[in-house]
């Protein structure tokens, strides 16, 4: 992606580094969630839903042409990001005691 912005679309490093902000929300809004939706209905589930989320802002990414807007790239990563955060999760409420 950060190629994408920097070749066709000409962006400076910069300017394409923050242009990927909206995929690094979307992992941080799920991420504080997944882990205690992991104690309400499981691992199985949100393995399911976090990739089928993602895939469908993968969808959208590969619709994605020079003269497109910018904020529909924005709002893909986003998706994609908020896929992310569900699949790959903070550890479950119940566990930390585990881990510390």
């Amino acid at each position: 992606m950060i190629f994408f912005l920097q070749g066709p679309f000409g962006e400076d490093p910069l300017t394409a580094g923050i242009q990927l902000i909206p995929l690094g929300l979307g992992i941080i809004i799920t991420g504080f969630i997944s882990g205690a939706l992991t104690d309400k209905i499981g691992v199985q589930a949100l393995t399911i839903i976090g990739p089928l989320v993602s895939a469908l802002g993968c969808i959208g990414l590969a619709t994605i042409r020079i003269d497109m807007d910018y904020w529909l790239m924005a709002f893909s990563m986003f998706v994609i990001g908020l896929g992310n955060g569900i699949f790959v999760r903070c550890p479950p409420a119940d566990n930390e005691q585990q881990l510390f």
